[in-house]
């Protein structure tokens, strides 16, 4: 029975890396950007494992399922502001088919691993700390010689919490001397984090000038762009609420 619940583990590891596009259900937002989210099946099956807890700090490792790596403490903060400090755990796919796949040799031929990585959402509960949310493919691996199939690969540069709101910020290059971001706002809502406002800004030049940059708020349904001086804004129909758990892949593309 261990030996079959590994397998299933190690399956689920590699499932959503390899599973085509369309399988998964689409979310579409504002300038005809689309999101990927998880297939009902793959967060029925996540529902249905044990729910995890611990005592301490150091016993964080065990909360990570078999198949991944556990790489510390992305970020700490109070997210339901309880007085509690809570923990986005930093978490990495280690099946070693995936590793020849995304991972590259550098001029020695150290291999990298180059596996997806993920997070887990810890909370704490008086003296213990639950598990209320993980996603083990949702962010960029931090190497970006690893994607090799997207012109300008971009990579997580930092994580924040303020007033509130958890923000990724991913950076990448354009090219030249152009560099683009995105950032992406989350809300904590019973366990999990909500997506709440995206924007994205393009940079050139040594001055690092904006030349483009949009940005939605989902929560008011907002929208403003600024392209070559002009600005606009204009008011769009929000979709569906959308968990940080359950979108496939950061930044969007």
């Amino acid at each position: 029975m261990k030996k079959l619940l590994t397998v299933w583990l190690m399956a689920t590891c590699c499932l959503l890396q390899v599973q085509g596009r369309e399988d998964m259900e689409k979310v579409n937002l504002p300038l005809n950007n689309e999101m990927n989210l998880y297939p009902e099946s793959y967060k029925d099956s996540l529902e249905q494992q044990p729910i995890k807890w611990c005592d301490s700090i150091s016993q964080f490792p065990s909360l990570v399922s078999e198949g991944y790596a556990y790489l510390g403490i992305l970020l700490e903060d109070d997210f339901d502001g309880d007085g509690q400090k809570d923990y986005l755990l930093s978490v990495q796919a280690t099946c070693p088919e995936k590793l020849h796949e995304y991972g590259f040799a550098d001029e020695t031929d150290r291999m990298y691993d180059c596996n997806f990585r993920g997070y887990v959402l810890v909370m704490s509960h008086k003296d213990r700390y639950k598990v209320t949310s993980s996603n083990y493919t949702c962010f960029l691996p931090e190497e970006i010689h690893c994607i090799d199939d997207l012109t300008y690969p971009m990579w997580l540069d930092d994580v924040s919490f303020s007033n509130g709101v958890l923000e990724l910020h991913f950076f990448g290059a354009l090219g030249g001397s152009g560099i683009r971001t995105k950032d992406y706002e989350f809300q904590y809502v019973d366990g999990d984090f909500v997506l709440i406002g995206l924007r994205e800004e393009y940079f050139a030049g040594e001055d690092g000038e904006t030349v483009y940059l949009e940005s939605c708020n989902l929560k008011e349904g907002k929208l403003y762009v600024k392209r070559e001086g002009s600005v606009r804004e204009e008011a769009f129909i929000s979709p569906r609420q959308i968990k940080l758990s359950e979108i496939v892949a950061l930044p969007l593309y």
